[in-house]
Parts: structure tokens; sequence; C-alpha cells
């Protein structure tokens, strides 16, 4: 990684943290902080990596946030699914193509059956 010479180097780095373009971040941390002999462009790095940071924070709290809402979606589900009789769950699920045969799928799985038949019939 090059080390930023001007302020407009430090702003395509800003610029790639804030769009998030594929770049080592330690690389770049490590550049910035190579630019401690000029105090002006040292301001600017170290506002550059506390805007990074702000950012991470940020991002990383919005997906926290979105998990959450998902994870509240999928519990309204789960209660709502408890709530309706299972009869009604298998009929729902059959017309709505998540299942199909479902009894003559659990038919051939039960004990005693082999095929759907009952093992007395014989084969």
């Amino acid at each position: 990684m090059f080390a930023p010479e001007t302020r407009r180097d430090i702003g395509l780095i800003r610029q790639a943290l804030i769009k998030k373009w594929n770049v080592d971040k330690e690389a770049v941390k490590s550049a910035l902080m190579n630019c401690l002999q000029d105090p002006d462009l040292a301001i600017d790095a170290a506002k550059c990596l506390l805007m990074a940071d702000a950012l991470d924070v940020k991002r990383e709290e919005s997906e926290a946030k979105r998990e959450a809402k998902e994870n509240e979606h999928r519990l309204r589900l789960l209660a709502l699914a408890q709530s309706v009789p299972v009869a009604d769950l298998a009929e729902l699920a059959s017309k709505n193509g998540i299942i199909s045969n479902a009894r003559e799928q659990g038919r051939a799985t039960k004990p005693g059956r082999a095929n759907g038949k009952k093992a007395s019939e014989g084969s």
C-alpha cells in the first residue's frame, strides 16, 4: 500500500472506506500511520481512521438491528404457527405446495408398513 502524500490521497482512502471498496483495512491503517511526518496529513489521516471506525460501528449496529427484526419476525411466525391447529397447518401447507402428499409420505414411513402396505399384507 502506498503512503499518502497529499490530502487528496487521504480523501481517496476515505472514499474507499466509506464506499466499502475491497481494501485491506490493516494496510490502509498502516499507510495512514506513515504520514506522521507532515502534521496536516497526520491530522487528516487520524480523522480518516476515526471516520472509518465510526462507520464500522454504524454498519455493525445496522446489521444487529436487521438481525433482531428478522428474529422477531421468526418468533411471531412461530407463535402464530403454534396457535393454528395441526390439521389446518397440514391443509395450508399442502395447498401452498410446501409439502405434497404428506399423508402418503407419512404412511410409507410408519412402523409396521413397507411401501405403504401393512406388514400382514406381505409383498
